[in-house]
């Protein structure tokens, strides 16, 4: 690591990100349209005081959406000097993949002498900004404005009788969720309590994840806003809730048959399908339960929905991320992920066994005891064996009583079993979600996907279990931050080995807004 002091007045220059060979930048979630992009420079490195920086030459070329738009840019000379600014901008517009790319790459020319990890392309800052310009009047764009127009703030306001509790369906530690009709559309409409740094981030990754995320199996955003004092979401209305009030509470209006739960349980895989092995950006959701699964649909076709994405994260397939603060709830934390910040597609598969099990047994995971004792299902059925596939005959015991008689045995055990997989404390052990997906719809045994069964050396121990029992365990972050804008950035480092003249943050900046998120 080099840092040098930079003549200039402005602190974006006086640090710069430098690699040898190759830079790589995306900015991801971006709304379709045309974007003005601003590559900032100075050259900090060769310099005219310094021995090996007299015949020191930078040249590289500057790529933007993976057209060439800069061939043998040299910072130095376009600046007239070293230490001195210089900018560029370009015109970039960004499709339905909703991706900006950004790449700087040295093509073998300028200096080739030692050090030769100085040679390669240098940038001090980026800036983005949206090619048309914001309303004066914040509203609220949608899926309803194509055919009736906007949704401005005041019909917000309006519909929830200024978010009167008589028109609350919900309330949870984001906030609280009201029901709305907005041009003649039933909504619900979520507005963020106690705007904290924390909750505005998890908003904010929210909305730039549902926008660009659509399947059956997704809640659907309609729409945001954020002001100063004033933070709202707009989803489809769900009519049944979530499915812990259908599991665990007796006043829920109907009870979930067999065929209810097994079709919850297969669009629940389908859903998280879609976000680790189908979408351009895969993602991990990071708190699959029951409380964030919602059933739309009729009660004779209920539909499950995945919602909340406030905690979730950009995580390409087959690779492992790591955190410091590990985030979600107790008791469906995979036990990589709660104890060493491992993360992975492998950690929404565990929530998601731990998920089918609270589905089969109608039981919820936790259970306080008066004690303040908490004990957790896996825990129970580690106790029963359920690991050596139903040797002792003791399996089907799990299955909800309520259920009496009526239930496919064999489609029970399918996915008993398939959840002891999804549970196992190896993440390798564990399925895809495409490999639940055939087995849930019996395309294929447990046996022909996962071989032999475990052995009990093999068998979970419920690592998130014996955390304290908030739903956040805290910590430093090193996951996709969101900003305050409607897009953000998640650079992508090169796997090559890093070298750095400066200070490793770079500064990404965006001037772009949030009124209109979608």
């Amino acid at each position: 690591m080099k840092k040098t002091t930079c003549e200039i007045s402005n602190d974006v220059y006086v640090t710069a990100r430098l690699c040898p060979v190759s830079l790589k930048y995306y900015g991801f979630c971006l709304r379709q349209g045309n974007y003005t992009v601003t590559l900032h420079f100075a050259e900090i490195v060769y310099s005219e005081g310094e021995y090996y920086s007299i015949l020191g030459e930078r040249v590289f070329d500057i790529f933007i959406q993976d057209k060439r738009v800069r061939a043998n840019f040299n910072p130095k000379n376009a600046a007239r000097g070293p230490k001195k600014d210089f900018s560029l901008s370009y015109n970039a517009s960004v499709n339905k993949d909703h991706i900006l790319r950004i790449h700087l790459y040295w093509a073998g020319k300028g200096s080739f002498f030692t050090p030769p990890a100085t040679n390669g392309p240098l940038i001090s800052a980026i800036s983005v900004t949206p090619g048309m310009k914001s309303p004066q009047n914040p509203i609220m764009k949608s899926a309803l404005s194509s055919q009736n127009g906007p949704v401005s703030v005041r019909h917000i306001i309006d519909a929830t009788n200024n978010f009167s509790t008589k028109t609350e369906i919900g309330k949870g530690g984001f906030g609280t969720v009201y029901k709305a009709q907005l041009h003649g559309q039933v909504v619900a409409v979520k507005k963020l309590s106690s705007p904290s740094k924390q909750k505005l981030q998890e908003f904010n990754t929210e909305v730039h994840t549902l926008s660009s995320y659509k399947h059956e199996n997704l809640v659907r955003l309609f729409g945001g806003y954020s002001g100063k004092d004033l933070h709202l979401l707009i989803y489809e209305y769900i009519e049944h809730k979530s499915l812990a009030e259908a599991l665990f509470e007796t006043q829920y209006p109907f009870k979930l048959d067999w065929k209810a739960r097994r079709e919850i349980c297969l669009g629940i895989a389908k859903g998280l399908k879609y976000l680790h092995e189908e979408s351009r950006l895969k993602i991990v959701h990071r708190d699959i339960k029951a409380q964030n699964i919602l059933l739309g649909g009729t009660e004779g076709n209920l539909k499950a929905k995945i919602c909340d994405f406030g905690l979730a994260m950009l995580c390409e397939e087959g690779n492992e991320n790591m955190v410091s603060r590990v985030a979600g709830t107790n008791g469906y934390l995979a036990p990589e992920y709660a104890t060493r910040g491992i993360l992975s597609q492998k950690a929404d598969v565990y929530s998601f066994g731990v998920l089918l099990l609270e589905i089969v047994s109608g039981k919820s995971n936790a259970v306080s005891r008066p004690t303040q004792e908490t004990v957790f299902l896996l825990d129970t059925l580690k106790k029963a064996k359920a690991y050596v596939y139903n040797k002792e005959g003791r399996l089907a015991d799990l299955v909800d009583k309520d259920l009496s008689s009526c239930y496919d045995f064999t489609e029970a055990m399918r996915i008993l079993n398939l959840a002891m997989m999804c549970t196992s404390q190896t993440p390798t052990l564990r399925p895809t979600m495409s490999e639940v997906i055939s087995v849930l719809q019996g395309e294929k045994t447990v046996e022909q996907v996962f071989g032999a069964p475990p052995t009990d050396s093999s068998s979970t121990t419920m690592a998130g279990a014996y955390l304290t029992s908030s739903a956040e365990i805290p910590s430093t972050s090193t996951e996709v931050s969101s900003s305050a804008f409607t897009s953000y950035f998640m650079i992508k480092e090169n796997q090559e080995k890093k070298y750095l003249t400066a200070d490793p943050q770079l500064d990404i900046s965006s001037q772009s807004n949030i009124e209109n998120l979608v």
